[in-house]
């Protein structure tokens, strides 16, 4: 589980470093990509601490001010908070970063894996109610943590599924051999396959309320299912 959300983790931090440093360059960085900053951010710090911790809070806090500010493009040498929360949330990410390389994270306080993933859904429904960008959040949650819980599944039956994208580790849970998931389980999760790509590659015009509710409905069977 944890080389899984390793990987994850730092594929995210790397991201909000990226946008991150367009500011500190000068560059202009559009609001959808600040908010998928936050996004990442978000996720990360749930798999990495949980939703108690400072890291969690601070980040929470930032997307407040973050959210306030309004709509437009960001720009550091003339916005007045917007910018300023994206290079601090640069600094939080650079923080996370080191954690993971040098192996002091924490992962959730040993938390099972059950837990992690009932706490993204738990995130994921409130973050519904947050305006405009709510549905955005909940989506990359749901989808984050329903990939990360059928490759943990894979892994505690056994199944060889390293580096694999989700498809695979579905067909591997699905084989006969196997028979981990299956009949209408198989189709219902086939069928995320397309949410997943809409909410991890921040194509947010492609995401509604309606997919984002239904992303974290089938999070919640499967944990229920296979991680109670």
């Amino acid at each position: 589980m944890r080389n899984v959300d390793s990987k994850m983790v730092e594929a995210g931090l790397d991201e909000i470093k990226r946008i991150g440093n367009r500011i500190y360059s000068g560059e202009y960085v559009s609001r959808m990509d600040g908010s998928f900053a936050f996004d990442h951010a978000l996720l990360c710090a749930q798999i990495l601490y949980g939703n108690n911790h400072d890291t969690f809070r601070r980040i929470v806090a930032l997307r407040r001010g973050y959210d306030r500010k309004g709509r437009g493009m960001v720009d550091f040498t003339k916005d007045d908070g917007a910018g300023r929360a994206l290079l601090e949330l640069r600094g939080v990410a650079h923080s996370m970063k080191a954690a993971v390389k040098r192996g002091l994270a924490p992962w959730g306080a040993l938390r099972t894996a059950g837990d992690v993933f009932r706490d993204m859904h738990s995130l994921g429904q409130e973050s519904l109610g947050i305006p405009r960008y709510g549905k955005n959040i909940a989506a990359v949650l749901g989808a984050a943590a329903l990939e990360g819980a059928l490759k943990r599944l894979a892994e505690e039956k056994q199944l060889d599924v390293a580096g694999k994208d989700m498809d695979k580790v579905i067909d591997a849970l699905a084989d006969p051999k196997a028979k981990v998931i299956q009949g209408t389980e198989v189709q219902v999760l086939r069928k995320m396959k397309k949410a997943r790509k809409h909410a991890l590659h921040g194509e947010w015009d492609k995401i509604d309320e309606a997919e984002a509710r239904h992303v974290l409905g089938v999070l919640r069977d499967f944990i229920d299912n296979h991680l109670a």
